[in-house]
C-alpha cells in the first residue's frame, strides 16, 4: 500500500451504493409516518416491539459485501450509480 499511495500517488476510494428514488417516494413516506403515529396512539406497546435501525443493506443479487468494496484512484471519482430495486 506504501508503493501505491507515495510513488503512484494513488488513494483508496470508497464506494457508495445509492437507492434511486421515485416521484411519489415522499409521499410513501408521509403515509407510512401518518399510518405509524395512528397505529402508536392506539396500540400504546407498539414502540416497545418493534425495532428501528438506521441502516439496512439487502442483496437478492449476491452481490459483493460494499463494506469490503474500495478502488484505487489519483481522483476522486465521484461516480453514482443509480440502480432500481
Amino acid at each position: 500500500m506504501k508503493i501505491l499511495r507515495k510513488r503512484l500517488q494513488l488513494y483508496l476510494y470508497k464506494l457508495q451504493l445509492v437507492q434511486k428514488l421515485q416521484p411519489d417516494d415522499p409521499i410513501k413516506r408521509l403515509a407510512f409516518c401518518e399510518d405509524l403515529l395512528s397505529r402508536m396512539e392506539t396500540d400504546r406497546g407498539l414502540s416497545e416491539r418493534v425495532i428501528f435501525s438506521g441502516e439496512a443493506t439487502f442483496f437478492l443479487s449476491g452481490k459483493v459485501n460494499r463494506h469490503n468494496t474500495r478502488i484505487w484512484g489519483s481522483q476522486n471519482p465521484h461516480a453514482l450509480i443509480e440502480m432500481e430495486r
